[in-house]
Protein backbone atom coordinates (compact mmCIF):
# COMPACT_ATOMS: atom_id res chain seq x y z
CA UNK A 1 0.00 0.00 0.00
CA UNK A 2 3.04 2.27 0.81
CA UNK A 3 3.97 2.24 -2.86
CA UNK A 4 0.48 2.67 -4.07
CA UNK A 5 0.43 5.85 -2.21
CA UNK A 6 4.00 6.96 -3.26
CA UNK A 7 2.92 6.28 -6.89
CA UNK A 8 0.04 8.72 -6.72
CA UNK A 9 1.57 11.47 -4.64
CA UNK A 10 4.54 11.19 -7.97
CA UNK A 11 1.90 11.46 -10.05
CA UNK A 12 0.42 14.64 -8.56
CA UNK A 13 3.33 16.46 -8.05
CA UNK A 14 5.30 15.49 -11.12
CA UNK A 15 1.16 17.03 -12.95
CA UNK A 16 2.15 20.44 -10.73
CA UNK A 17 5.50 20.43 -12.01
CA UNK A 18 6.91 23.76 -13.26
CA UNK A 19 3.87 26.11 -12.55
CA UNK A 20 2.81 28.08 -9.74
CA UNK A 21 0.40 26.16 -7.56
CA UNK A 22 -3.10 27.70 -6.93
CA UNK A 23 -5.39 26.93 -4.38
CA UNK A 24 -7.75 23.76 -4.56
CA UNK A 25 -11.50 24.40 -5.56
CA UNK A 26 -13.77 22.74 -3.02
CA UNK A 27 -16.41 19.99 -5.17
CA UNK A 28 -19.88 19.69 -3.32
CA UNK A 29 -21.31 16.64 -1.89
CA UNK A 30 -23.80 15.27 -3.36
CA UNK A 31 -22.93 15.20 -7.21
CA UNK A 32 -20.09 13.83 -8.89
CA UNK A 33 -17.72 16.01 -10.66
CA UNK A 34 -18.57 16.79 -13.72
CA UNK A 35 -14.87 18.39 -14.99
CA UNK A 36 -11.86 18.02 -17.46
CA UNK A 37 -10.89 14.69 -15.59
CA UNK A 38 -13.99 12.95 -15.28
CA UNK A 39 -14.75 13.50 -18.78
CA UNK A 40 -16.19 9.85 -20.51
CA UNK A 41 -15.32 8.00 -17.12
CA UNK A 42 -18.20 6.21 -15.64
CA UNK A 43 -20.13 8.06 -12.72
CA UNK A 44 -20.79 6.75 -9.18
CA UNK A 45 -23.66 7.73 -7.17
CA UNK A 46 -23.54 11.37 -6.38
CA UNK A 47 -25.04 9.76 -3.21
CA UNK A 48 -22.01 8.39 -2.10
CA UNK A 49 -20.07 11.80 -2.95
CA UNK A 50 -19.06 13.18 0.48
CA UNK A 51 -16.80 16.18 -1.23
CA UNK A 52 -13.95 16.80 -3.24
CA UNK A 53 -11.15 19.31 -4.43
CA UNK A 54 -10.06 19.78 -7.98
CA UNK A 55 -7.08 21.85 -9.55
CA UNK A 56 -8.27 25.11 -10.96
CA UNK A 57 -6.04 24.28 -14.20
CA UNK A 58 -8.06 21.03 -14.41
CA UNK A 59 -4.86 18.47 -13.70
CA UNK A 60 -6.16 16.81 -10.78
CA UNK A 61 -9.39 16.10 -8.75
CA UNK A 62 -10.03 14.26 -5.69
CA UNK A 63 -13.54 12.56 -4.48
CA UNK A 64 -14.06 11.51 -1.29
CA UNK A 65 -16.74 8.92 -0.68
CA UNK A 66 -18.84 7.41 1.92
CA UNK A 67 -21.49 4.51 2.34
CA UNK A 68 -20.32 2.97 -1.49
CA UNK A 69 -20.92 -0.89 -1.72
CA UNK A 70 -18.04 -2.70 -2.19
CA UNK A 71 -19.41 -4.26 -4.94
CA UNK A 72 -20.22 -0.68 -6.81
CA UNK A 73 -16.81 0.12 -6.03
CA UNK A 74 -14.90 -2.70 -7.93
CA UNK A 75 -17.79 -2.29 -10.28
CA UNK A 76 -16.31 1.05 -11.23
CA UNK A 77 -13.21 0.01 -11.40
CA UNK A 78 -14.21 -2.93 -14.22
CA UNK A 79 -15.68 -0.13 -15.88
CA UNK A 80 -12.15 1.80 -16.06
CA UNK A 81 -10.95 -1.38 -17.16
CA UNK A 82 -12.97 -1.69 -19.99
CA UNK A 83 -12.59 1.46 -20.91
CA UNK A 84 -8.98 0.77 -21.15
CA UNK A 85 -7.52 1.52 -18.17
CA UNK A 86 -4.50 -0.74 -17.06
CA UNK A 87 -3.53 -1.66 -13.32
CA UNK A 88 -0.07 -0.13 -12.46
CA UNK A 89 -0.20 -0.97 -8.91
CA UNK A 90 -2.46 -3.12 -6.75
CA UNK A 91 -2.79 -3.78 -3.02
CA UNK A 92 -5.32 -5.38 -0.31
CA UNK A 93 -4.44 -5.49 2.84
CA UNK A 94 -5.73 -5.21 6.66
CA UNK A 95 -5.13 -1.99 8.74
CA UNK A 96 -3.21 -2.93 11.69
CA UNK A 97 -3.59 -0.73 14.80
CA UNK A 98 -1.08 0.51 17.24
CA UNK A 99 -1.83 -2.28 19.65
CA UNK A 100 -1.36 -4.85 16.79
CA UNK A 101 -5.02 -5.59 16.05
CA UNK A 102 -6.49 -6.14 12.56
CA UNK A 103 -8.91 -4.09 11.63
CA UNK A 104 -10.86 -4.08 7.78
CA UNK A 105 -9.63 -4.47 4.88
CA UNK A 106 -8.20 -1.82 2.28
CA UNK A 107 -8.09 -1.90 -0.72
CA UNK A 108 -6.34 -0.21 -3.02
CA UNK A 109 -5.44 0.32 -6.93
CA UNK A 110 -3.40 2.80 -9.39
CA UNK A 111 -4.80 2.85 -13.08
CA UNK A 112 -3.63 4.66 -15.91
CA UNK A 113 -4.65 4.43 -19.71
CA UNK A 114 -1.50 6.41 -21.01
CA UNK A 115 -3.89 10.33 -20.57
CA UNK A 116 -5.10 10.00 -17.05
CA UNK A 117 -4.11 8.17 -13.65
CA UNK A 118 -6.47 6.68 -11.24
CA UNK A 119 -5.91 6.08 -7.73
CA UNK A 120 -8.90 4.30 -6.12
CA UNK A 121 -8.68 3.58 -2.38
CA UNK A 122 -12.00 1.71 -0.37
CA UNK A 123 -12.06 0.20 2.92
CA UNK A 124 -15.80 -0.39 4.83
CA UNK A 125 -17.60 2.24 2.28
CA UNK A 126 -15.17 4.80 2.56
CA UNK A 127 -13.02 5.59 -0.07
CA UNK A 128 -11.50 8.09 -2.15
CA UNK A 129 -10.42 8.65 -5.91
CA UNK A 130 -7.57 10.62 -7.16
CA UNK A 131 -8.07 11.55 -11.14
CA UNK A 132 -4.87 12.87 -12.78
CA UNK A 133 -4.12 14.36 -16.16
CA UNK A 134 -0.96 13.66 -17.83
CA UNK A 135 0.75 17.56 -18.40
CA UNK A 136 0.10 18.75 -22.10
CA UNK A 137 2.17 21.63 -22.53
Amino acid sequence: MKKLLAAALAALLLSACGREPAAPVSLPAGEWPDNACTEGLPALSGKWVSGGAMDPAGQWCSVTLYGVPEEDFRGFREELEALGFAEIADAEEPVRYPDGKEGPVSENALLTDGERSVSLSCQDGAGSLLISREKTE
